[in-house]
């Protein structure tokens, strides 16, 4: 079993793939696999992940037969990952310069925490950190406070950005439960159904570190699915509340020795 799964799912994202996959094969970690899935790619996305495969026994690669969109393709490759730790990496995103190593840190100094969260670089169409007044911009990533990821969302704060990670327990525990850390079927604010189910599950943490490069630009899923993000919080909010379920504490974690 490798100590961390690195799962990403693909829809024509080739002019990308390159820096995606290149920041992974870069890290000073040995101890891991990369499972890719490709979605039904209409450009030539397939054709480099297969080279990409074929150069690299690191990378565990599946077609989708029919359209899965984005939901299903990540509730796919978390089943068919092997980790002890499962790490999201969006096709058109980066890993920065020695982030699992500083994952793998954070989760064994803190045994307690079950998901991980990070703080990431915003940055442009090129993956070129962007600078705002002169200083690096970093991203969106917070810690809530002193409530849930789900009471945030409710104020319309999205705490639960890149880099987004969580232990292989919670997929079991979530699945026996009837329930799915990632919506199958669901096409946009996969991320936000994600944090509100971990947090059902398991403790959280909270790392105020830039582990992960996020590339903005037009047409990528977090312009789109605002209604999706809303219906979602009325349904998982009036589901709480009927069953009474309760999120479980999120801590700050020292990014003391990282680097």
């Amino acid at each position: 079993m490798p100590k961390i799964s690195i799962i990403t799912a693909c829809r024509c994202c080739q002019p990308y793939l390159g820096d995606c996959i290149g920041s992974v094969r870069k890290q000073n970690f040995d101890d891991y696999e990369h499972v890719i899935i490709d979605d039904c790619s209409t450009d030539k996305s397939y054709k480099m992940l297969k080279k990409f495969a074929k150069e690299d026994n690191h990378i565990k690669l599946f077609k989708a037969k029919n359209r899965l969109r984005c939901g299903s393709s990540y509730a796919y490759v978390a089943a068919k990952a092997k980790g002890e730790i499962l790490a999201v990496l969006d096709s058109d995103d980066a890993l920065a310069g020695n982030a699992i190593n500083n994952l793998v840190l954070l989760y064994d100094r803190n045994p307690e925490v079950k998901y991980i969260w990070t703080q990431h670089w915003m940055c442009d169409d090129r993956l070129r950190k962007i600078k705002k007044n002169g200083k690096i911009r970093k991203g969106v990533s917070s810690h809530p406070g002193d409530i849930s990821l789900l009471e945030a969302g409710k104020k319309m704060k999205h705490c639960f950005s890149h880099w987004r990670t969580f232990k292989r327990e919670l997929l079991e525990k979530s699945t026996k439960k009837g329930e799915m850390i990632f919506k199958e079927g669901l096409k946009s604010a996969v991320d936000k159904y994600m944090a509100y189910k971990l947090e059902e599950f398991g403790v959280g943490g909270f790392a105020d570190w830039p582990m992960y490069k996020y590339r903005q630009r037009l047409g990528g899923l977090s312009f789109t699915g605002r209604r999706n993000w809303e219906r979602m919080k009325r349904k998982i909010s009036a589901k709480r509340e009927e069953h009474n379920i309760a999120a479980y504490p999120i801590f700050k974690l020292s990014c003391e020795g990282l680097r």
